[in-house]
């Protein structure tokens, strides 16, 4: 094609028209940048898209015979899954499939006509996706599933527009939850009367306020026993102290002999995850199935921020404020008080 050569990137569309343009890679900013400043990349990029989509339809009519008109719902899944493949990686296309063989065929049937697809019954089908104990998010995921597939048939010309979709109401994220007095002592009692990798983890995630990723990649050359600190090396590879605190007295009766290489252990072997493991000790504690292990961070935080105020934000290891305030949980029922005496 003549006209000034493109860089080196790939050919993308606009979501809210028929427009395309060119994506590029920047070497200077070492990122994916679109050229939407530039109307002879777009108008190039536009000449590119419309051949490419000539040269795809004659070849598609030449090899799939009798599916250019998709009139039911599977045949229009199946083609809308197959433009897919080189555009999503391989986690999104597991979850489209499972979508559509999970949830959207048992529901309208495979042999459901497009045109018969309209706002009511589609309305219908969001209240059974909630009374299958899904989570809005995940309902909504599906429901955009289907909305795709409208939208892509709609485009080929197979209907006539996309019926109104509604979406379900989704639940406003928690910024975390601190455990009481209660039920910190509940959960320690039964790490306690556990296995002793799974007391030091529970320790680290609430006494030090580790993550869950940090805990168990503690060494024992990173705790410095003379200023009782522990080295907590975070995903950037910066190193940000940590307090010891009471893990001086569940570590320090160790032989030095046996201080070598990770604290966490299982058989000799580092853990890689403690996910199950916290869901069987939550449950022995009687916590609410709510409770995540990065809540013991949490609990962490507010406890500290209460007894040294913003100068917990330093034990925290949090870079921004942001993050540090979401992890403040504040007694009301103490503010109102304290405001009630104030005057």
């Amino acid at each position: 094609m003549r006209g000034r050569a493109l860089p080196y990137g790939r050919l993308l569309q606009y979501s809210t028209s028929d427009r395309w343009y060119w994506e590029y890679y920047s070497v200077e900013q070492k990122r994916n940048l679109r050229k939407s400043t530039r109307s002879r990349d777009q108008s190039v990029a536009h000449k590119i898209a419309q051949r490419w989509a000539t040269q795809y339809l004659a070849l598609r009519e030449r090899l799939i015979p009798g599916q250019a008109d998709c009139s039911t719902l599977g045949q229009a899944a199946r083609d809308y899954y197959q433009i897919c493949i080189g555009r999503l990686n391989k986690n999104y296309l597991r979850m489209v499939a499972q979508y559509i063989d999970k949830y959207l065929f048992p529901y309208f049937k495979e042999e459901t006509t497009l045109s018969d697809l309209n706002s009511h019954w589609i309305t219908e089908f969001g209240t059974w996706l909630g009374g299958r104990e899904l989570a809005p998010q995940t309902a909504n995921k599906i429901i955009s599933c289907l909305s795709a597939i409208l939208k892509y048939a709609a485009r080929s010309g197979w209907i006539q527009s996309v019926p109104y979709i509604r979406r379900l109401v989704e639940r406003r994220a928690e910024h975390g939850y601190e455990l009481s007095d209660q039920e910190i002592a509940a959960l320690w009692a039964v790490a306690v009367d556990s296995h002793e990798y799974q007391k030091r983890f529970i320790g680290f995630c609430l006494f030090c306020g580790m993550r869950h990723g940090e805990a168990l990649r503690i060494r024992w050359e990173d705790i410095d026993w003379q200023r009782e600190i522990i080295h907590v090396v975070q995903k950037n590879q910066s190193d940000m102290p940590a307090p010891l605190g009471r893990m001086r007295e569940i570590l320090e009766p160790v032989m030095e002999n046996d201080r070598h290489g990770w604290v966490i252990t299982r058989c000799g072997k580092p853990m890689v995850s403690m996910k199950r493991m916290w869901v069987r000790l939550k449950r022995r504690a009687g916590l609410p199935d709510r409770v995540r292990i990065h809540d013991l961070r949490h609990t962490f935080v507010s406890r500290m921020f209460r007894l040294l105020g913003y100068d917990a934000r330093f034990l925290s290891r949090h870079k921004s404020q942001d993050a540090f305030l979401r992890y403040l949980h504040a007694d009301r029922e103490k503010l109102y008080k304290r405001a009630n005496e104030a005057f």
